[in-house]
């Protein structure tokens, strides 16, 4: 399955990928929110099966780049977040998303 990670601190991207890829994936790495929705067009290559949204990027908030991706489509978004509240999480699940 192919997984667009979209992660802005590569140390963490690099791990997330290399872990991922041992179990299978085709990884695609965006360092922010509009490499993430460049990444989303309609393209020759296969559809991604689910994005892993990291909510802090340099460009935009990863929430905004979540509501993008829903207009788009249905596909799977997992929002991973150091974020711990429950006012983000709930923001997150209402624009289709799941937290972790």
């Amino acid at each position: 399955m192919r997984l667009l990670l979209v992660e802005d601190d590569d140390h963490v991207a690099a791990a997330l990928s290399a872990i991922l890829s041992r179990h299978g994936f085709d990884v695609v790495h965006a360092r922010n929110g509009e490499e993430a929705l460049q990444a989303l067009l309609p393209a020759e290559a296969p559809p991604f099966g689910v994005v892993l949204l990291d909510l802090g990027l340099p460009d935009q908030d990863g929430y905004e780049v979540c509501g993008k991706i829903r207009k788009r489509g249905s596909i799977p978004v997992i929002m991973v977040t150091a974020r711990a509240d429950v006012r983000s999480r709930i923001h997150g699940l209402n624009l289709g998303a799941t937290t972790t």
